[in-house]
Protein backbone atom coordinates (compact mmCIF):
# COMPACT_ATOMS: atom_id res chain seq x y z
CA UNK A 1 0.00 0.00 0.00
CA UNK A 2 1.23 3.56 -0.71
CA UNK A 3 1.95 6.33 2.04
CA UNK A 4 0.14 9.15 0.30
CA UNK A 5 -0.01 11.49 3.40
CA UNK A 6 3.23 13.58 2.26
CA UNK A 7 1.66 14.26 -1.45
CA UNK A 8 1.10 17.69 -1.52
CA UNK A 9 -0.93 19.89 -4.39
CA UNK A 10 0.18 19.63 -8.07
CA UNK A 11 -0.12 22.29 -10.28
CA UNK A 12 -0.25 20.84 -13.62
CA UNK A 13 0.34 22.55 -16.90
CA UNK A 14 -0.65 21.64 -20.10
CA UNK A 15 2.28 21.39 -22.81
CA UNK A 16 -0.04 19.96 -25.91
CA UNK A 17 -0.42 23.22 -27.18
CA UNK A 18 -2.37 22.91 -30.68
CA UNK A 19 -1.54 19.24 -30.68
CA UNK A 20 -4.26 18.45 -28.19
CA UNK A 21 -7.00 19.52 -31.01
CA UNK A 22 -6.93 17.19 -33.38
CA UNK A 23 -8.44 19.27 -36.31
CA UNK A 24 -4.59 20.77 -36.34
CA UNK A 25 -2.48 17.56 -36.68
CA UNK A 26 -1.73 17.03 -40.05
CA UNK A 27 -1.42 12.92 -40.93
CA UNK A 28 -0.40 13.71 -44.69
CA UNK A 29 2.13 15.98 -43.61
CA UNK A 30 3.48 13.65 -41.03
CA UNK A 31 3.90 10.62 -42.98
CA UNK A 32 5.60 12.45 -45.64
CA UNK A 33 8.40 12.80 -43.29
CA UNK A 34 7.79 8.80 -41.85
CA UNK A 35 11.25 7.09 -42.68
CA UNK A 36 11.85 3.31 -42.11
CA UNK A 37 14.20 2.51 -38.99
CA UNK A 38 18.11 2.47 -39.03
CA UNK A 39 20.57 1.12 -36.96
CA UNK A 40 24.52 1.40 -37.05
CA UNK A 41 27.36 -0.59 -35.71
CA UNK A 42 30.84 -0.26 -36.22
CA UNK A 43 33.06 -3.18 -37.81
CA UNK A 44 36.69 -3.71 -37.04
CA UNK A 45 39.14 -4.33 -39.34
CA UNK A 46 42.15 -4.92 -37.07
CA UNK A 47 40.45 -7.24 -33.98
CA UNK A 48 43.58 -9.25 -34.29
CA UNK A 49 45.32 -6.36 -32.20
CA UNK A 50 43.36 -6.93 -29.62
CA UNK A 51 45.90 -9.75 -28.46
CA UNK A 52 48.35 -7.20 -28.47
CA UNK A 53 46.54 -4.54 -26.64
CA UNK A 54 45.49 -7.71 -24.04
CA UNK A 55 49.88 -8.60 -23.70
CA UNK A 56 50.73 -5.05 -22.76
CA UNK A 57 47.81 -4.38 -20.45
CA UNK A 58 48.70 -7.36 -18.62
CA UNK A 59 52.60 -6.52 -18.96
CA UNK A 60 52.10 -3.20 -17.41
CA UNK A 61 50.95 -4.79 -14.21
CA UNK A 62 53.38 -7.51 -13.43
CA UNK A 63 55.25 -6.85 -10.29
CA UNK A 64 58.53 -4.74 -10.48
CA UNK A 65 58.08 -2.82 -12.94
CA UNK A 66 58.66 1.13 -12.93
CA UNK A 67 56.40 4.40 -13.65
CA UNK A 68 58.38 4.35 -16.80
CA UNK A 69 57.99 1.32 -17.97
CA UNK A 70 54.75 0.67 -17.12
CA UNK A 71 54.25 4.46 -18.57
CA UNK A 72 55.88 2.86 -22.18
CA UNK A 73 53.60 -0.38 -22.05
CA UNK A 74 50.51 1.84 -21.74
CA UNK A 75 51.39 4.04 -24.42
CA UNK A 76 51.89 1.16 -26.43
CA UNK A 77 48.99 -0.08 -25.44
CA UNK A 78 47.00 3.06 -26.36
CA UNK A 79 48.73 3.63 -30.07
CA UNK A 80 47.64 -0.31 -31.06
CA UNK A 81 44.31 0.74 -29.73
CA UNK A 82 43.72 3.68 -31.86
CA UNK A 83 45.26 1.61 -34.70
CA UNK A 84 42.17 -0.96 -33.92
CA UNK A 85 40.28 2.12 -33.71
CA UNK A 86 41.04 3.70 -37.41
CA UNK A 87 40.22 0.17 -38.72
CA UNK A 88 36.63 0.59 -37.99
CA UNK A 89 34.07 1.26 -40.68
CA UNK A 90 30.56 2.23 -39.24
CA UNK A 91 27.39 -0.30 -41.33
CA UNK A 92 23.92 0.89 -41.64
CA UNK A 93 21.07 -1.42 -41.75
CA UNK A 94 17.74 -0.57 -42.82
CA UNK A 95 14.49 -2.38 -41.60
CA UNK A 96 13.13 -4.13 -44.16
CA UNK A 97 9.49 -5.32 -44.08
CA UNK A 98 8.50 -8.97 -43.60
CA UNK A 99 6.97 -8.72 -47.26
CA UNK A 100 10.83 -7.53 -48.66
CA UNK A 101 12.69 -10.00 -46.17
CA UNK A 102 10.40 -13.01 -48.08
CA UNK A 103 10.23 -11.47 -51.99
CA UNK A 104 14.20 -11.01 -51.06
CA UNK A 105 14.68 -14.93 -49.69
CA UNK A 106 12.70 -16.00 -52.42
CA UNK A 107 15.01 -14.55 -54.97
CA UNK A 108 17.63 -16.07 -53.40
CA UNK A 109 16.37 -19.59 -54.53
CA UNK A 110 14.36 -20.04 -50.59
CA UNK A 111 11.01 -21.03 -51.84
CA UNK A 112 9.38 -22.85 -48.86
CA UNK A 113 10.17 -22.58 -44.96
CA UNK A 114 11.68 -26.19 -45.06
CA UNK A 115 14.64 -25.39 -47.89
CA UNK A 116 17.36 -25.38 -46.08
CA UNK A 117 18.94 -21.59 -45.69
CA UNK A 118 22.53 -21.18 -47.20
CA UNK A 119 25.59 -19.25 -46.22
CA UNK A 120 25.01 -17.32 -49.13
CA UNK A 121 21.37 -16.85 -49.01
CA UNK A 122 22.60 -15.46 -45.70
CA UNK A 123 24.89 -13.11 -46.27
CA UNK A 124 22.76 -11.78 -49.31
CA UNK A 125 20.29 -10.79 -46.19
CA UNK A 126 22.35 -9.07 -44.74
CA UNK A 127 24.52 -7.00 -47.47
CA UNK A 128 20.32 -6.42 -48.29
CA UNK A 129 19.93 -4.66 -45.78
CA UNK A 130 23.15 -2.06 -45.70
CA UNK A 131 22.38 1.46 -47.04
CA UNK A 132 26.03 2.33 -45.89
CA UNK A 133 28.77 1.85 -46.88
CA UNK A 134 27.03 1.39 -50.40
CA UNK A 135 27.14 -1.56 -52.92
CA UNK A 136 28.21 -3.86 -50.25
CA UNK A 137 27.34 -7.59 -51.55
CA UNK A 138 26.75 -10.75 -50.50
CA UNK A 139 29.88 -11.67 -51.36
CA UNK A 140 31.74 -8.75 -49.61
CA UNK A 141 29.89 -10.43 -46.53
CA UNK A 142 31.06 -13.84 -46.79
CA UNK A 143 34.85 -12.32 -47.19
CA UNK A 144 34.42 -10.34 -43.92
CA UNK A 145 33.15 -13.85 -42.89
CA UNK A 146 36.20 -15.92 -43.19
CA UNK A 147 38.26 -13.16 -41.84
CA UNK A 148 35.82 -12.90 -38.61
CA UNK A 149 32.84 -14.67 -38.11
CA UNK A 150 32.12 -12.82 -34.69
CA UNK A 151 32.14 -9.37 -36.35
CA UNK A 152 29.49 -10.50 -39.21
CA UNK A 153 27.49 -11.91 -36.26
CA UNK A 154 27.39 -8.56 -34.86
CA UNK A 155 25.94 -6.76 -37.72
CA UNK A 156 23.77 -9.82 -38.09
CA UNK A 157 22.46 -8.79 -34.42
CA UNK A 158 21.97 -5.17 -35.51
CA UNK A 159 20.13 -6.61 -38.92
CA UNK A 160 17.73 -8.78 -36.33
CA UNK A 161 17.27 -5.75 -34.26
CA UNK A 162 16.01 -3.72 -36.77
CA UNK A 163 13.86 -6.18 -38.11
CA UNK A 164 12.36 -6.92 -35.41
CA UNK A 165 12.20 -4.60 -32.85
CA UNK A 166 10.16 -1.47 -32.32
CA UNK A 167 12.06 1.62 -32.08
CA UNK A 168 13.02 3.03 -28.64
CA UNK A 169 14.14 6.29 -27.49
CA UNK A 170 16.11 6.07 -24.52
CA UNK A 171 17.36 8.31 -22.10
CA UNK A 172 19.47 11.74 -23.81
CA UNK A 173 23.03 11.33 -23.87
CA UNK A 174 24.85 12.76 -20.98
CA UNK A 175 27.27 11.89 -18.58
CA UNK A 176 24.51 12.36 -15.82
CA UNK A 177 22.02 9.77 -17.37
Amino acid sequence: MTDTSQITEVTAEDRTGDAAEPEKFDLAQWMAGFQPTRKACVLYGRTDLLAVIDRLDEEARLPGLTDEQKRKLLAEAQKTLEVLKESGVEFVVQTMSVYAQKELMERLGHKTKDDPVTHEMECAFLAAHIVEPTGVTGEDIAGLYKASPQQVEKLSRVVRMVDTESPTITAPFSLKS
